[in-house]
């Protein structure tokens, strides 16, 4: 494109990234990061440790004889990768649309708000698609009609079943493997399942003398004994352009996936995932903002780039629930 600047010529426009900021904060739909928490990275990609399991859950400790050496003990360390690949999209506000508002700054703010919605909606939706599927966990439990066994559970939506007793018996699996807290753990259901949890008979008879009995994510995380609850209430339109629209849940019908994840994120510690984010390349924003005047379309374009890697790092910090409710 003729006399479009140099990448070395753009500046992050700061006012506009801080709209971004906060529209990212009130943006509560989005809660991938609330499950693989955030690690900000300076370089694009790298590699971090992975201590063994087994070494670390090992017992080494032996008494010691007089005059004797304390026992001695190592741990096998593994490497890791990320790899954090950039997303961006821009919009653009021309002379003639700034011309006719009674407010032209409120254009700058309705793009950035646009560009900055559709980048968190696709670091969603890559969420739900690459970890809310069998075959990525330790372990998946599926519900069923009747008689479960093994790694089956009674649907929640059929009389007798019993959403506490799964939910105990997935965490504490977890816990017999790793050895994390289930205070630490969140259930993140799709909309389907958090409305069948917060009618569940079994759940209501909990609460009932609780807040006039009103169900709300925390009384059912306390129900459960872990973290939180999550209701993964994200949405996208599925068609492409030109398409009849097709509004769908980013999270599958009738899943769920109980996680852990530390309170205070660290590379040394684990968890079902984490998110690298690339903050090295945009000045220390995971998102930022950018504009930029193109005098020959006499508009100015504001881009949003963001720069990520959601990575599993420990398979058995968490479990895959599907067909949770009948279809």
């Amino acid at each position: 494109m003729p006399n479009s600047p140099e990448r070395s010529q753009i500046h992050i426009d700061v006012a506009l990234t801080d709209i971004s900021i906060a529209y990212q904060q009130d943006a509560s739909n989005f809660i991938c990061e609330r499950i693989f928490p955030s690690i900000p990275v300076s370089k694009q990609s790298n590699k971090y440790y992975v201590y063994d399991k087994g070494d670390a859950l090992r017992v080494h400790t032996q008494i010691r004889g007089a005059g004797a050496e304390s026992a001695g003990a190592g741990y096998d360390i593994t490497k890791d990768n990320y790899y954090c690949d950039p997303f961006a999209l821009h919009t653009e506000v021309n002379d003639q649309d700034r011309a006719n508002t009674d407010d032209p700054l409120s254009l700058d703010t309705d793009g950035t708000e646009f560009v900055t919605n559709n980048i968190l909606m696709k670091k969603e939706l890559d969420f739900f698609t690459k970890f809310f599927t069998t075959g990525v966990w330790e372990k998946d439990y599926t519900g069923v009609a009747s008689g479960p066994t093994g790694d089956q559970v009674l649907r929640w939506d059929l009389a007798g079943s019993s959403p506490v007793a799964d939910v105990t018996r997935i965490a504490s699996y977890i816990v017999s493997q790793t050895g994390v807290r289930k205070k630490e753990m969140t259930l993140t259901c799709e909309p389907g399942v958090w409305d069948v949890l917060k009618n569940h008979e079994e759940i209501l008879d909990r609460i009932k003398y609780t807040e006039k009995g009103i169900v709300t994510e925390d009384l059912v995380a306390q129900v459960f004994g872990i973290k939180e609850v999550i209701e993964a209430t994200a949405v996208y339109n599925a068609a492409v352009k030109g398409q009849t629209d097709d509004i769908k849940h980013m999270a599958p019908a009738g899943t769920a996936l109980l996680s852990y994840a530390p309170s205070r994120p660290g590379l040394k510690k684990p968890s079902a995932g984490y998110t690298f984010n690339w903050t090295g390349y945009n000045k220390g924003s995971a998102t930022a903002v950018y504009k930029w005047y193109i005098q020959e379309r006499r508009a100015d374009r504001i881009e949003a780039e963001t720069a990520y890697d959601q990575k599993i790092v420990a398979t058995d910090c968490a479990a895959f629930l599907t067909s949770l409710v009948t279809p």
